[in-house]
């Protein structure tokens, strides 16, 4: 099982750290979202895949993953 939702997850709160988005405006300003792009075995037309989390989505990942210990 790959865990493509906690990477997003990961990689979201470590970019808005890095970038100090620490704000709903600065995150709703600077952050486009997340891009996956599936190379291997790709039929046209698919294996792309987008997601913008919301500034709560960013909060509850924050609070998610300090709960769990990762």
């Amino acid at each position: 099982k790959q865990h493509y939702e906690l990477q997003l997850q990961i990689y979201t709160l470590a970019t808005s750290y890095w970038f100090k988005l620490d704000s709903e405006e600065k995150y709703n300003e600077k952050f486009g979202g997340v891009l996956y792009i599936f190379l291997r075995g790709m039929p046209q037309h698919k294996g792309v895949y987008f997601k913008r989390p919301s500034w709560q989505n960013l909060n509850e990942y924050e609070n998610r993953l300090s709960l769990e210990n990762y």
